[in-house]
């Protein structure tokens, strides 16, 4: 904190001002039992120096076994812009079983601050086992490899869930930049973010997002990105008021267009604004565990089509038709192969809520 002030750390072409200064490499900090290192001295400044708790200049440095709690910063109505930042030639820099706490807000909302590899060679750094409650940056890295292992992000009550400004949704949780590696990503979300714009639209491969309580989205959830994974934890995804048409032209609630991806445990409930509520294409190896489809309320479509793709269905599956649904399933070939499975422990329930008899769809869902 303030003791730090005078140190000669010499990074990025300033000489003190840091909050703490790691400017030696091969340094490790390592916790020892309930270890948080933290700091009450706000700077009530945005100079660069004092915006970080802890501004690495180091190379090879280890921080492991800690929580690290942000200082206030009256600038920034006194939360922590960035807990961590790597910059003037840091690389190489592991931060292991930490947790990154969040401090609240006026309106007691939570945010952590960010971590920021703000180098061009990353060496090999690693971030494993951390939970925080911001975003990862690492947009200015062009060499090496930042590996983001068993990382939570909790954007739940956030101070930045929903958040744009003038229509610019710049504050979202996630890793940012192209050398990055995802090896167990996490991002848990409320009602309260901005699903499309924050989570959805500059996903990661590999990333899982974790519903904690039903979402209303504002146009068609659409995964274009490999190894997504939506774990409901039992929670309902449905248009919200005023859903609109995506700029690709697309009014269906959900729709997949890519590898590997898997929705576990949610429900998709359409509505008057929507097509198909689930929409799959062009892509393989989709697993459906635990999923209801529900298309009572559907403009038009069906509660599943599947073109040219591979779906393996596990766990529990509900479909409900209403009076506007073309039949339960639709396998289509037109583009390619298809492939519906249903695994040996899937239990399978048809709802026809169409208010008249259907024959032909139940026959025609159960013949896939």
């Amino acid at each position: 904190g303030g003791d730090c002030l005078e140190v000669e750390a010499n990074i990025n072409n300033v000489a003190t001002g840091f909050v703490f200064p790691i400017f030696v490499d091969d340094l490790t900090i390592r916790g020892e039992g309930e270890v948080t290192i933290t700091s009450d001295y706000d700077p009530n400044s945005g100079a660069w120096s004092l915006q970080n708790l802890i501004t690495v200049k180091g190379q090879g440095v280890t921080i492991e076994n800690v929580n690290l709690k942000g200082n206030p910063n009256g600038f920034y109505d006194g939360q922590c812009n960035k807990v961590v930042e790597l910059i003037d030639g840091a690389k190489d820099f592991t931060l292991k079983d930490v947790e990154l706490l969040p401090i609240d807000d006026a309106d007691g909302k939570q945010n952590s601050g960010s971590i920021y590899v703000n180098v061009a060679d990353a060496g090999n750094t690693v971030l494993e086992n951390v939970t925080m409650y911001s975003w990862i940056s690492a947009r200015t890295v062009t060499a090496g490899t930042v590996t983001a292992k068993n990382v939570v992000q909790d954007f739940t009550d956030n101070t930045y869930a929903g958040y744009s400004a003038d229509g610019v949704y710049g504050w979202n949780p996630g890793i940012s930049g192209e050398k990055v590696k995802l090896e167990g990503f996490t991002i848990k979300v409320d009602g309260e973010s901005n699903f499309i714009q924050q989570i959805m639209k500059d996903i990661k491969p590999g990333t899982t997002v974790e519903l904690m309580e039903d979402i209303a989205v504002e146009e068609e959830v659409y995964i274009r990105a490999d190894g997504v994974t939506i774990k409901g934890n039992g929670h309902t995804i449905t248009a919200a008021e005023g859903f609109k048409m995506n700029i690709e032209g697309q009014i269906n609630l959900v729709k997949i267009e890519a590898d590997n991806v898997t929705l576990d445990n949610v429900k998709l409930v359409a509505t008057a604004d929507t097509k198909h509520t689930l929409d799959i294409w062009g892509a393989d190896n989709v697993v459906l565990k635990d999923v209801a489809l529900d298309h009572k309320n559907g403009k038009t479509g069906a509660p599943l089509i599947v073109n040219a793709s591979d779906v393996t269905v596990t766990g529990a599956f509900d479909l409900t038709t209403g009076p506007n649904s073309w039949y339960g399933i639709n396998a289509d070939d037109t583009n390619g192969p298809v492939s519906v499975t249903f695994a040996d422990e899937a239990e399978v329930t048809y709802t026809n809520d169409s208010g008249k008899e259907l024959p032909k769809m139940l026959a025609r869902a159960l013949k896939i």
